[in-house]
This record gives structure tokens, sequence and C-alpha cells, in this order.
């Protein structure tokens, strides 16, 4: 078998409408550090995993200033506005992940019920402070 060619997810985008109310909900919900990489343009924040892959929270709107296209070799490489349909944070153990769902109760964002998925993985939804519907998965 050939090596693989993808090591995991770097990260995903979210636009938020209150970049500082969803970096604050991520932060307090799962204990992420924020990194604060805003220009006089753009509101972006980069909320780091240990292995390095990060959730970006940039600001979301008609005030969004987007100055280069994918093909440019300038580093802007944002792109604006295509949605995701859902996204599911990797919790490292069941106990992770109960731990979480207990923040993510009391800061209102889950009804806390874990679905087993026919013991191959287990599942918490939430959502985050703009209404998106987001998973935490952990395996047995």
């Amino acid at each position: 078998m050939a090596e693989p060619l993808l090591s995991g997810v770097n990260h995903v985008a979210l636009a938020a409408s209150d970049v500082d109310a969803t970096v604050a909900f991520y932060c307090e919900a799962f204990g992420l550090e924020a990194t604060d990489f805003s220009t006089d343009d753009e509101r972006s924040v980069l909320l780091f995993f240990p292995n390095g892959s990060f959730v970006q929270v940039i600001s979301a709107g008609p005030g969004r200033v987007v100055e280069a296209p994918l093909n440019e070799a300038s580093g802007n490489l944002i792109l604006d506005g295509a949605p995701i349909d859902h996204m599911s944070l990797f919790a490292t153990d069941i106990a992770a992940l109960e731990a979480i769902r207990d923040r993510l109760v009391s800061l209102g964002a889950s009804d806390g019920q874990i679905f087993d998925t026919a013991g191959v993985a287990f599942t918490l939804g939430f959502s985050d402070p703009d209404g998106r519907r987001l998973e935490v998965t952990a395996y047995p």
C-alpha cells in the first residue's frame, strides 16, 4: 500500500457574526488557546489543538475583505462565504467527551445527550454562538 497523502485536517474556518463571542465559547467549552491574527481589514483568531490543527474564527458579513483569489501567491487564501454542513471535533477519549458534555450543557449549547453509533463512536451534538450544529466524537 502506498504511503498516505494526508495526515489529517489542518483547519476549518468558521465565519462568525461576533468573533469575540465565538472565540470565548470555544475556549471555555474546549480549553483551547486563542491566537489573534487579525489585521486592520479582518478579524481572524486561531484556536489550536495539541496536534497543530486549528479552528480559525473569522469575521462574517458584508464588511469582509478578500484581497486575493486562491491562485495568487500572496498568502491570503481566505474564501468568501462557502457553507460547511457540519464539523466534528475529536475528543481524546470517553472521559474527555463527558467533561466536554458538562461544559457544553453549562453553556446552554447542548442537551447533553451522547449518541452511541453501534459501539463504533460516541457523538455529542452542540450549537455554537452562530447557531452552527456541530459535534464532538470519541471512539471507545
